[in-house]
C-alpha cells in the first residue's frame, strides 16, 4: 500500500461518509415553505421524514380510498428543470431521483419511498439507495405511523446493506386550527466494503417536533381519519408552520472530502402558505439554515414559491402549476411542476 493510496481523493481508504442531504423532498409547495413536514403532513413527500402523514388527507376529501405520489426526476438538465428543481451542487454529484407513493383506505394506510444519490468517488461511481415502506393508522384527530428502511451502498468493490426505521405521531385538536407533530429517525450505517476507498456510508439520526397553526380552517374529526373545514366560502387561509429538528452528530463518518465532523446539531425551519385569490392562487415563503457538521459554516436559506389552479380531474382534485426558489449565498435553486396539495 502507496501513500499516494492512503490520500487518494483526501480520505482515508476505509472510510465511512455522511452523503450531503441537500433536497429530501420532491414536494414544489414544501420546498417553497422552508422544508417543514412534522407538522405540515403533505402526504407522499413527507411520508419518509414523518411517516404519520401516509394516512393524511386533503381538506374536505369524501373519499375512503385514497392515493398520492410523488416524483423527482433524475438529475438530468431538462428534466430536473421541469420535475425536481435545480438543487445547490454537492460535491462530487452524480445522479439524484426519488419516488413515492401510498394508499390509504378508512382507518389503515401504506406507502414506499426509494431515494437514490449518486457521486464520483476517487475510484469509481457509488450509489446509495434507500428504500423504504410505510404503514400508517388514523382517527378522528390522530395519526401515527411507522417505517421500514434499507439503505444499500453500492461501491466499484462490491454492494452491502444497512437498516433502520422511522417513525411519527400528529394530534390534530377537534374544532381549532393546530396541527403538532412529532418524528423521529434511527441512524443507518451500510455494512463495510473492504475493495472500496469509501468503505461505508452513515446516515445520521434525527428528532424533530413541529407545530402549525391554520387561518381560515379548522380540524373536524372524522369517524376514521382527521380532516379540515374552510371557514369562508371564497376557501383563503393562511398557514403558520414551525419546525426543530435534532440531528445525531457524524460519530466516525467524514464528508465527502474527509473533513471530520462536530456533535450534535439543531436546525429550525419555518414555512407560510396563503390562498389569496379564491383557490387560484397560492403563496409560499420560509426559511431554515444548514447547520455546521464538518468543516462548514452554518448556511441560511431562503424560500418563496407559488402555486396556480389549472384545472379539476381525477376525483376533485385541484391541479396547479407550481414553482419554488431555495435561495442560499452562491446557490439558488429553483423548481417548476405540477401539485395537487
Amino acid at each position: 500500500m502507496t501513500l499516494l493510496g492512503l490520500v487518494l481523493g483526501g480520505l482515508a481508504l476505509g472510510a465511512t461518509v455522511e452523503l450531503p442531504r441537500g433536497h429530501t423532498l420532491a414536494s414544489l409547495r414544501v420546498r417553497g415553505m422552508g422544508g417543514v413536514c412534522t407538522a405540515l403532513a403533505e402526504s407522499a413527500t413527507c411520508q419518509v421524514r414523518a411517516p404519520a402523514t401516509v394516512g393524511i388527507r386533503r381538506p374536505e376529501d369524501d373519499n375512503a380510498w385514497g392515493a398520492d405520489t410523488t416524483i423527482q426526476a433524475m438529475a438530468l438538465p431538462v428534466y430536473q428543470q421541469v420535475f425536481g428543481g435545480d438543487d445547490p451542487v454537492a460535491p462530487k454529484p452524480r445522479v439524484k431521483m426519488q419516488v413515492g407513493a401510498n394508499l390509504s383506505m378508512n382507518r389503515w394506510a401504506a406507502g414506499g419511498h426509494i431515494r437514490q444519490d449518486g457521486f464520483a468517488g476517487p475510484d469509481g461511481n457509488y450509489l446509495a439507495s434507500q428504500f423504504s415502506t410505510h404503514l400508517g393508522l388514523t382517527g378522528g384527530t390522530w395519526a401515527v405511523g411507522v417505517a421500514h428502511m434499507a439503505l444499500l451502498w453500492d461501491t466499484p468493490g462490491g454492494g452491502t446493506l444497512g437498516w433502520g426505521g422511522a417513525g411519527s405521531a400528529l394530534w390534530m385538536p377537534e374544532d381549532t386550527g393546530w396541527r403538532l407533530g412529532v418524528a423521529g429517525t434511527l441512524p443507518i450505517r451500510s455494512g463495510d466494503v473492504v475493495q472500496a476507498d469509501w468503505s461505508a456510508t452513515r446516515q445520521p439520526g434525527r428528532v424533530s417536533v413541529g407545530a402549525g397553526y391554520t387561518f381560515g380552517q379548522r380540524n373536524v374529526a372524522r369517524p376514521k381519519w382527521p380532516d379540515r373545514r374552510f371557514l369562508n366560502d371564497d376557501k383563503s387561509y393562511l398557514t403558520v408552520v414551525t419546525e426543530l429538528e435534532l440531528i445525531s452528530g457524524p460519530g466516525e463518518a467524514v464528508d465527502l472530502d474527509g473533513a471530520e465532523g462536530e456533535g450534535p446539531s439543531l436546525q429550525p425551519r419555518l414555512g407560510l402558505e396563503a390562498d389569496v385569490a379564491k383557490q387560484l392562487l397560492r403563496l409560499r415563503a420560509g426559511g431554515y439554515y444548514e447547520p455546521p457538521r464538518f468543516d462548514n459554516p452554518l448556511v441560511p436559506h431562503v424560500t418563496a414559491g407559488a402555486g396556480v389552479y389549472l384545472f379539476t380531474w381525477l376525483q376533485g382534485l385541484r391541479w396547479r402549476a407550481a414553482a419554488s426558489l431555495d435561495w442560499a449565498p452562491g446557490e439558488p435553486s429553483i423548481g417548476v411542476g405540477l401539485e395537487t396539495w
